[in-house]
């Protein structure tokens, strides 16, 4: 039939780092409801200063520069010049490029309110105080995560020790089993009880070692 190689046991990984300052500062860098909430946050302090956006000055600017004579007419100009009976050093054009540039600022301020205003800054900032709230508790269940993986992590490798420690007496108490059989001390059923208590064992601490 297939022959299938095995290890004669899983193997067992080393205990990772568990600086707990270490583990807490990843878990906060990297899970995705602390970005999300961390996001809103600043989304929500963003909307609490759009209240008073549209009562704020609006500043336009506007800038252009050109040409005032073509090529053309300014040869034109010359010879005209020239044949006035100027001398051609006074008959050239001067400067005939321009520029301007304008700003142009518009206030605008609400006649009634009504207090509309009012009631958009109260509204944004119990939305930043929710958000806040949010992005604690999600910092805050973060951490708690990685407190119980460690704890989780030490459970399962005390669980692991306590199962080699099991196998090792079951497997002892087989072997004593068979012994007292073969002087005599022991019947076929206490030697079978024995073996069977063995083969329990060793899978639960098979169960153990691939846990963790």
């Amino acid at each position: 039939g297939q022959q299938f190689a095995l290890p004669p046991e899983p193997p067992e990984p080393p205990l990772p780092s568990l600086d707990k300052k270490a583990l807490d500062a990843v878990a906060l860098a990297n899970r995705p409801e602390v970005a999300v909430s961390q996001s809103a946050l600043e989304a929500a302090y963003i909307a609490y200063h759009l209240v008073d956006a549209p009562n704020r000055p609006n500043l336009s600017l506007q800038a252009a520069w050109g040409n005032q004579v073509s090529p053309t007419n300014r040869a034109a100009l010359y010879d005209e010049c020239v044949a006035y009976g100027f001398p051609p050093s006074e008959c050239l054009p001067g400067r005939t490029h321009f520029y301007e540039i304008a700003i142009t600022s518009t206030w605008t301020l609400p006649l009634l309110d009504w207090g509309t205003l009012h009631a958009g800054h109260g509204a944004a900032s119990r939305l930043i105080d929710e958000q806040t709230q949010a992005l604690t508790s999600a910092r805050q269940q973060a951490l708690i995560d990685v407190d119980q993986a460690v704890r989780r992590l030490l459970v399962t490798r005390d669980n692991l020790a306590l199962a080699s420690a099991n196998v090792q007496v079951a497997r002892q108490a087989a072997l004593i089993s068979a012994v007292q059989y073969k002087a005599g001390l022991a019947t076929v059923t206490d030697v079978q009880a024995a073996q069977q208590s063995y083969l329990s064992v060793a899978r639960d601490h098979l169960v153990a070692q691939v846990d963790y």
